[in-house]
């Protein structure tokens, strides 16, 4: 936090100061990511969310927004918060793609193969967008599934135009400096992040699940990271993901 306010010019007189190191390690590797059980803990709360039907009363910021925005964080490669606030609607591109990966060499002398690869039955829909980190100016390019977003991009696109923000962090009607941005993306993450966590307290103690750890959305990136990186995704692929430079 405090390296936060020296690099953003929060804070403008440097201070020496000291701390513990082993509570300020197990500070900054706490509620870094979800393991793979509390992940499956979210995206079942998502599920039942959607089979209930309650995903309908969804509005502005509640604990059901909450739950959905972290389900597009996850699907958007770990999309930092920052990132999200600045995508639009027309930035998200729905197409239909061939869910077999072409092979030239195969398909040269392989009827069979070209046919499956044309077949209607190994098409899906999914969802495209690309954008440029605003942290490194990288761009990055997202392909995900649209059946699993669609119920949540159905209802937070209606009534919006293509040019209005996807989330209703900022608004279209304003001019932000970069710290006023900054700050209204900090403090509509927190205040979503309580919704959130309140929202899988409840959902833990209606399923006699143990509580999870504090969630917070930055933790979707790491845990996408990290799920990556135990499925032994390369890492320059990894990289490619996430934005990252190195």
């Amino acid at each position: 936090v405090y390296n936060f306010g020296i690099e953003n010019n929060y804070i403008t007189k440097f201070t020496n100061f000291k701390y513990n190191t082993k509570e300020y390690n197990k500070a900054i590797h706490k509620d870094r990511y979800l393991n793979f059980s509390e992940l499956s803990c979210i995206i079942n709360a998502y599920k039942k969310l959607i089979s209930s039907g309650d995903i309908k009363n969804i509005n502005n910021d509640n604990k059901i927004y909450s739950l959905c925005v972290y389900v597009l964080h996850i699907c958007f490669q770990g999309i930092a918060p920052v990132d999200m606030c600045n995508l639009r609607i027309k930035d998200i591109e729905l197409k239909t793609i061939n869910s077999i990966q072409y092979d030239y060499e195969k398909a040269l002398n392989n009827k069979e193969y070209i046919n499956e690869y044309n077949s209607n039955n190994k098409q899906c829909q999914v969802i495209e967008l690309s954008f440029k980190r605003q942290k490194t100016n990288i761009q990055v390019d997202v392909c995900t599934s649209y059946s699993i977003l669609q119920p949540i991009l159905d209802i937070i696109t209606n009534g919006k135009s293509k040019d209005d923000y996807l989330i209703n962090c900022l608004s279209n009607n304003k001019q932000y400096t970069e710290k006023q941005k900054q700050s209204r993306i900090t403090n509509y993450y927190v205040k979503l992040a309580k919704c959130l966590n309140e929202y899988m307290s409840e959902y833990c103690n209606t399923y006699d699940i143990p509580t999870l750890q504090q969630i917070t959305y930055y933790s979707a990136r790491h845990t996408v990271i990290n799920a990556l990186a135990q499925l032994n995704v390369q890492y320059n692929v990894i990289r490619r993901f996430i934005g990252h430079k190195d």
